[in-house]
């Protein structure tokens, strides 16, 4: 994976490019939302119909959110980190939540077997955050960034161990381990492009 930076030059320059992807996603989010429970039914992650052909549900279950504050701290976060990773590279934006949805998917096949549906962004969220503040961080080399990624790392252990999700309503079922899913993948694109970047600066 090669991730050319075509916008840091002018975003330094004081610049603003408008995120069009993020926005696009985040219109379709809200669209899903609120054309109501009945006409997004066929786009929820349900094992079952995805097992019976509907595999296009791996990707819009992602999109589909069953309440108002899901919806909220989700598409907040999601157009916060998209806009970060889009000012660098759109098709950053674009392979990262591929992949994040993808590790999120397989992660509630392969490991949550007691769960056959799944809603929201919020484990891909945190692939795209380990990818945001790894490029914020080769941009300024500022520490915080990192300690965000550590946070972010004890917030999770919390999660899976209480089985309680921060920003959600406790008396909704959440799956914390699929945040987990989601901070693997970010760390192994952020692995894979440094490596990358490195042997082409070698040679």
């Amino acid at each position: 994976m090669s991730f050319v930076n075509k916008n840091i030059n002018s975003n330094s320059h004081g610049t603003f490019k408008v995120p069009w992807l993020t926005l696009m996603v985040s219109c379709i989010v809200l669209v899903l939302f609120f054309i109501g429970p009945n006409n997004s039914e066929q786009f929820v992650f349900d094992k079952t119909e995805i097992c019976n052909g509907s595999t296009w549900r791996l990707m819009t279950g992602h999109l589909i959110h069953n309440n108002l504050d899901h919806l909220f701290w989700d598409l907040l976060a999601f157009m916060v980190l998209g806009n970060i990773i889009e000012s660098y590279s759109r098709k950053k934006l674009i392979v990262s939540f591929i992949l994040s949805s993808f590790s999120v998917s397989l992660w509630m096949f392969v490991v949550e077997r007691n769960f056959t549906v799944y809603y929201g962004l919020s484990g891909l969220l945190n692939g795209l955050l380990v990818i945001a503040v790894f490029d914020k961080w080769k941009q300024t080399r500022k520490v915080m960034f990192l300690y965000v990624l550590v946070i972010t790392a004890i917030k999770m252990i919390y999660e899976i161990i209480t089985n309680n999700v921060f920003f959600i309503d406790p008396s909704i079922p959440t799956i914390p381990g699929t945040h987990l899913a989601g901070f693997l993948m970010g760390c192994l694109i952020v692995f894979a492009t440094s490596i990358r970047y490195s042997r082409r600066v070698c040679t």
